[in-house]
């Protein structure tokens, strides 16, 4: 499900292995993709950016065991995986996580770059 991928990445190659310096593994999973898919309101914290935002210890995070879930419709099945070490999410400048619990507002919105086509 790789819902993990970034939590592992600086627990594991950052903190752990040393092989990444913190802001370099952070504009890998912030600056560089959003570039990649041409999403230039992303990516970096200015003036006129989207505010989408973590606010995690580096010192803590790390990624969780998943957990099933059967919240899909028709009592469906889903793996959940959550993570250490973040303090808030953020996105388009409304919290949507703090401590883990979920703020119950969903701010976000399906972002369709130069890219996406069609």
């Amino acid at each position: 499900m790789d819902s993990s991928i970034h939590s592992t990445f600086l627990a594991y190659w950052v903190r752990e292995r040393k092989l990444f310096t913190l802001e370099d593994a952070i504009r890998m999973i912030t600056l560089a993709p959003a570039r990649a898919w041409g999403l230039r309101d992303r990516g970096l914290i200015r003036e006129g950016m989207v505010a989408d935002l973590n606010f995690l210890d580096p010192e803590r995070i790390r990624p969780e065991l998943p957990q099933v879930s059967m919240d899909l419709p028709g009592n469906g099945m889903r793996l959940v995986q959550k993570c250490s070490g973040i303090h808030a999410t953020v996105v388009s400048g409304t919290v949507v996580l703090m401590k883990g619990e979920h703020s119950g507002r969903y701010p976000g919105q399906l972002l369709r770059g130069p890219l996406a086509g069609g």
